[in-house]
């Protein structure tokens, strides 16, 4: 049972939101010559090459900034993800950029961040394309407790609590959300991305854990983004943030926009990877 615990992320060790090394990941000279920016974001576990290739953006006009989680992309795991530090390293950066149009996109935690970054720059003008959203405070307790619940039926599931077969376990959850586990017509594809993820995918520790999940847990936006235009890029069968959940926190920002992905889960990137030519296109109306 410890090791179920583990994995959702039980605290040991209160690091310190600020590590020794950048978390933003550029190039200074293309930033200078771009036209446009765009600030990727990551979420917990997660790294940045989710986007895909920078290339793919850097084609596309933008010039590209990474921001990077701790313990991650080469980053030291000497830091906790902390959301109003994040959102004042992007801001701080940005500011350096004043005029040129400015687009976040944030998964999960990293949609966090880019609206907290939104707030810190409400003079500009900003797009955020927020995947797989993560929503704030009171609902994170909602959030916590049915990710726990996931995870324990995932152990049900591999009947071990090894934290490698539990974790391998939900991430069949992650694709497709619980509706898909129950869909034959999906069983195929649940079993080809568990292949994939074979021997690549690894439960993580209890540090990265804490790290990762600590910062977003009492994130209070402020709502006042009027500078931002927002499109949520939501599976509709999310188990980690609901179709609900996601209507009635966009329901609360001024003209924010939903774009719904019927029958997929929290890993768009994963089972509808057209979802970048959605937000490319988002950016680009």
């Amino acid at each position: 049972m410890m090791a179920l615990l583990t994995l959702v992320g039980c605290t040991r060790v209160e690091l310190p939101a600020l590590g020794a090394q950048n978390p933003m990941r550029f190039a200074a000279e293309e930033l200078g010559q771009a036209e446009k920016l765009l600030v990727l974001i990551p979420g917990a576990f997660a790294s940045v090459t989710l986007f895909g290739e920078k290339a793919r953006w850097q084609k596309a006009g933008y010039g590209v900034v990474e921001y990077r989680f701790p313990g991650l992309d080469g980053l030291p795991l000497d830091h906790r993800l902390a959301v109003d530090s994040a959102a004042d390293q992007i801001a701080l950066l940005m500011r350096t950029q004043p005029d040129k149009p400015l687009h976040l996109l944030g998964y999960s935690t990293g949609a966090a961040i880019a609206f907290a970054a939104a707030e810190k720059l409400e003079n500009r003008k900003i797009k955020i394309a927020a995947l797989s959203s993560a929503v704030p405070y009171p609902a994170t307790l909602t959030t916590g407790l049915n990710g726990a619940m996931d995870i324990i039926a995932a152990a049900v599931r591999a009947r071990s609590v090894n934290p490698q077969k539990v974790w391998l376990s939900y991430y069949e959850t992650l694709l497709f959300g619980r509706k898909g586990l129950r869909n034959p017509a999906l069983q195929d594809e649940i079993a080809r991305f568990r292949a994939a993820a074979e021997g690549r995918l690894s439960a993580p520790s209890s540090e990265l854990s804490s790290a990762h999940s600590s910062g977003v847990r009492n994130w209070r936006p402020s709502f006042t983004t009027g500078n931002a235009q927002i499109r949520f890029f939501h599976g509709e069968e999310d188990p980690v943030i609901t179709r609900g959940q996601i209507k009635r926190f966009a329901a609360r920002i001024p003209g924010a926009q939903i774009h719904g992905y019927p029958d997929h889960g929290h890993l768009l990137f994963l089972t509808a990877p057209d979802v970048f030519d959605d937000v490319l296109q988002y950016f680009e109306e």
